[in-house]
């Protein structure tokens, strides 16, 4: 992908606004996504990964632009990150062998306190459908 041209780069800054340290994305939207129309084929865009072109470059093979903050029209704080690094930052961890373990153990010891799903998704920093599905094997069925 080119690197973006200067009527891109002004379309893109034209639809932001500042709040705080972000700059969100003010633009129009298409079922949830945001898009920004690049070049003379009009080939849809995310905001973010414009302003990553923008600011940075192109994004590195096999990378993803992530937004940092947390913010989904931020076009600020922004990082190129591997798949399983954009799970770690939007929260999609997986569970390790040993915390499936400890999920199935706490099931078979009812009334232990703290053993509740709500519990053991803080814990472990992930959903409480993870847990469920963990718990009733679901997912994970390789560990025993």
């Amino acid at each position: 992908m080119p690197i973006l041209s200067p009527t891109a780069a002004y379309r893109l800054l034209t639809h932001c606004r500042r709040k705080g340290d972000c700059l969100l994305w003010r633009g129009r939207s298409w079922g949830g996504a945001f898009r920004l129309y690049l070049g003379e084929r009009r080939s849809p865009v995310e905001p973010s990964r414009a302003a990553w072109l923008l600011f940075h470059g192109p994004v590195p093979k096999g990378r993803l632009v992530a937004r940092t903050c947390g913010n989904y029209r931020c076009t600020t704080h922004l990082a190129a990150v591997s798949q399983s690094e954009l799970k770690r930052i939007v929260g999609h961890t997986k569970l390790t062998a040993a915390q499936v373990r400890r999920i199935r153990r706490v099931k078979a010891r009812p009334g232990v306190r703290g053993g509740g799903v709500l519990a053991l998704a803080r814990r472990f920093g992930v959903s409480q459908s993870a847990v469920n599905q963990a718990r009733h094997r679901l997912t994970y069925r390789g560990v025993t």
